[in-house]
């Protein structure tokens, strides 16, 4: 069989061999969103497909895999779930028993997968990061929301010993308490998207206080795919020699359009003709300083 390239599954920009990624193993949505059913503008992040695992990292090979795994504490709870080594948990070619309920998966540049963490996550008019709408990025959404969990895990110790029950401790905004934001963020993940088979592998390991970064990193990553109007779901084949040129374009129109939006935003007071100059010299002084970098 031929090589091929694949495409990112949020950037839509191809992935060639080599290139770092950051691979997601999905499996059907639990309650799936079915086409025709009247909520075509209502669709989620897990509409489709549900995520199976925390993200594995390593690099494209050329061939729908990932090779030079990054093996870690991630990559061992995923080994012990399955009992099969990483590489055939990625490879959903080869079908059977071992590897569950997974039935595809997605790529993603690992450079977009980072800069999601760290940018694309939101802080809305609750004081917390899970509404995507007209919202600006958090300075720095790892520490505020590393620093919020710490703060409230240290509250739940004075009162319990042992992390019994994920649900009770972090399935607080089920009864709609909006008293703490970002632990409704995270609940959100093990109590209502109905990630069946991701909770059986980590839930355990939560309470058990392991992979706390990690789970945090995934859930800001989500918040951004909600921000930027993503789901789960496995991107087409990539360009494998051409369209570099197609995807400039669109980009770029793209690119341009947003800019002008949050200048309009901006300075939505001004008027038609301020607005219109104000526009074009903003513009033009940004496009300056971006291509003197």
């Amino acid at each position: 069989m031929g090589s091929f390239n694949v495409a990112c599954s949020i950037s839509n920009v191809s992935i060639g061999a080599g290139d770092p990624v950051a691979y997601i193993p999905l499996e059907k949505a639990r309650y799936r969103y079915h086409i025709g059913d009247g909520n075509d503008m209502l669709i989620y992040t897990h509409c489709f497909y549900a995520p199976v695992t925390l993200p594995i990292f390593g690099e494209y090979d050329d061939y729908g895999r990932v090779e030079n795994i990054e093996k870690n504490r991630n990559t061992e709870i995923i080994e012990e779930f399955f009992g099969i080594p990483i590489d055939k948990v990625i490879s959903i070619k080869e079908k059977g028993p071992a590897v569950g309920t997974i039935s595809s998966g997605m790529f993603v540049h690992r450079k977009i997968y980072d800069i999601m963490v760290k940018k694309c996550s939101i802080a809305n008019e609750w004081g917390g990061i899970s509404c995507p709408i007209f919202a600006e990025p958090r300075d720095n959404p790892m520490l505020a929301l590393t620093n919020e969990l710490e703060r409230y895990l240290k509250e739940v110790e004075k009162n319990i010993k042992m992390f019994d029950d994920c649900y009770r401790i972090l399935g607080r905004d089920k009864e709609h308490d909006r008293g703490n934001h970002f632990l409704s963020s995270i609940s959100s993940i093990f109590v209502f998207r109905d990630y069946e088979v991701f909770n059986d592998i980590y839930q355990p390991k939560m309470r058990q206080g392991e992979l706390k970064d990690e789970i945090i990193e995934f859930v800001l990553f989500e918040c951004g795919m909600g921000a930027t109007n993503n789901f789960y779901f496995p991107a087409m084949n990539g360009y494998q020699c051409g369209n570099l040129y197609a995807s400039k374009i669109l980009y770029w129109e793209s690119l341009k359009i947003i800019i002008k939006d949050i200048l309009h935003r901006k300075y939505d007071w001004l008027k038609p003709k301020e607005l219109k100059w104000t526009i074009k010299y903003r513009a033009k002084r940004y496009w300056k300083k971006l291509w003197q970098r």
